[in-house]
């Protein structure tokens, strides 16, 4: 009976520290759980605050790195009087062009002539001029004038670029050029032929057509989206064209143009 009773205790002693170390284990595991579950949370809002913060930070980023597809830029088309000081001064010029072989602009001579400046990667403006060009083309191409454009982004437009571009105009090769070269030999062309200022980097261009007639003198210059500056525009090719000599020295004047100064702009 003694024995019994010993065995007893020792049962009941066994069954009290197994009921302990069970319920220490149950803390312990809600312990893990209650850790485990922090660590979760935690992460889970770090992870929130992370993306909150890229959210806030990358569109301002994104648009200072984001380089706009030719953002406008405008600059004072004048007359560079300051070549006019310096000697050796252009009175002909020498480019590229579409076809690979070199234009002399002596090719003009005895010819009405109607020049501008473009660049082949402006998608809104250049192709909108270079249309109303060819509108010109069409009307006083075949009885006589003749057209060229020039690039202000040589770099980009070489003469295969230029001919893909003409092409999509139907520019006719034997009336209209398109022109490449040496930028900063460009500028100079610009400023000493055609009396017409280009900034010092590439990819812009003035919005003036600008009329020469048979004797090299600049005639006039006008905006290319002014419908009134069009049709005199049109007017003086009619009165160049019927000229069989220079005008008078003494009534000459400035060349005919609603402005003296205008934009020289990148695409927009």
């Amino acid at each position: 009976m003694d024995a019994t009773v010993g065995d007893l205790l020792d049962c009941d002693r066994l069954f009290r520290r197994s009921h302990v170390c069970t319920c220490l284990l149950d803390r312990g595991k809600t312990r893990y759980r209650r850790y485990v579950v922090s660590r979760t949370a935690l992460f889970g809002l770090a992870v929130v605050l992370l993306a909150g913060g890229i959210l806030l930070v990358a569109p301002p980023l994104a648009k200072s790195f984001r380089k706009p597809a030719f953002e406008t830029r405008k600059v004072e088309t004048i007359v560079d009087e300051s070549y006019q000081e310096k000697p050796g001064i252009l009175t002909e010029y020498t480019l590229t062009e579409r076809s690979g072989r070199e234009f002399h602009s002596k090719e003009l001579a005895g010819r009405v002539h109607v020049a501008n400046f473009f660049f082949s990667m402006c998608r809104v403006e250049c192709p909108r001029q270079t249309a109303e060009v060819a509108q010109v083309d069409k009307e006083f191409g075949p009885r006589g004038v003749r057209f060229v454009s020039i690039t202000c982004d040589p770099h980009q437009d070489t003469p295969l670029k230029l001919q893909e571009y003409a092409n999509g105009f139907n520019a006719d090769r034997e009336r209209w050029s398109f022109l490449t070269g040496d930028f900063e030999y460009i500028r100079k062309v610009a400023a000493e032929i055609y009396e017409i200022g280009l900034p010092p980097t590439p990819m812009a261009h003035t919005p003036h057509l600008i009329v020469v007639d048979k004797w090299g003198e600049i005639r006039g210059r006008f905006t290319w989206q002014n419908p009134d500056e069009m049709k005199a525009l049109r007017e003086l090719l009619e009165q160049t064209l019927a000229e069989t000599e220079p005008p008078a020295a003494d009534s000459s004047e400035e060349p005919t143009t609603k402005e003296t100064k205008g934009t020289i702009e990148d695409d927009e």
